[in-house]
């Protein structure tokens, strides 16, 4: 989920990218389009969120469920 390095050096086709080497590719050594790299995080935060919003009450249970003691 969270991994740069491997996709940056087995991925080969920019249309196979993942999340996070498509963010890189807004920035280079003399600029950062900063307007469409924000854009582009925002939009790519939008899935996790709306996946805990859905699933929030099983998270919390699941994190809590080995803190009860009886």
């Amino acid at each position: 989920w969270n991994d740069y390095f491997a996709p940056l050096i087995l991925i080969q086709k920019p249309e196979l990218f993942t999340v996070q080497l498509a963010m890189g590719n807004f920035s280079n050594f003399y600029a950062t389009d900063q307007a469409v790299l924000f854009a582009g995080l925002a939009t790519a935060m939008v899935p996790p969120l709306l996946v805990f919003a859905v699933l929030q009450r099983s998270f919390i249970e699941g994190l809590t469920v080995g803190a009860l003691r009886d």
